[in-house]
């Protein structure tokens, strides 16, 4: 009893401490409609070399997701698969 979830305790400190690095850091703080240019860790992600605009939506702290629109559409992205940000407003 009170070993937590597969007999250990560790898994609270690896899912507290799995939003880590500067770039999840500034998905917590962006305001909702910024606008960002995104380069992502795996140039296949998007056509045009894995740099696109986007406008920020949203994102959850617990599972890593960044909710990003495009012009035509929603995109959920872990914010550890991006490796730069550029804010343009």
């Amino acid at each position: 009893m009170g070993r937590g979830f597969f007999g250990n305790e560790d898994w609270k400190k690896k899912k507290e401490d799995r939003c880590e690095g500067c770039i999840c850091d500034v998905f917590r703080t962006l305001d909702k409609g910024a606008r960002v240019k995104i380069a992502f860790l795996s140039e296949e992600f998007f056509t045009n070399g894995g740099e696109i605009n986007f406008t920020f939506l949203c994102f959850d702290d617990k599972t890593c997701c960044v909710t990003l629109r495009d012009d035509n559409e929603a995109v959920l992205v872990d914010c550890r698969d991006i490796i730069a940000i550029e804010l343009l407003d």
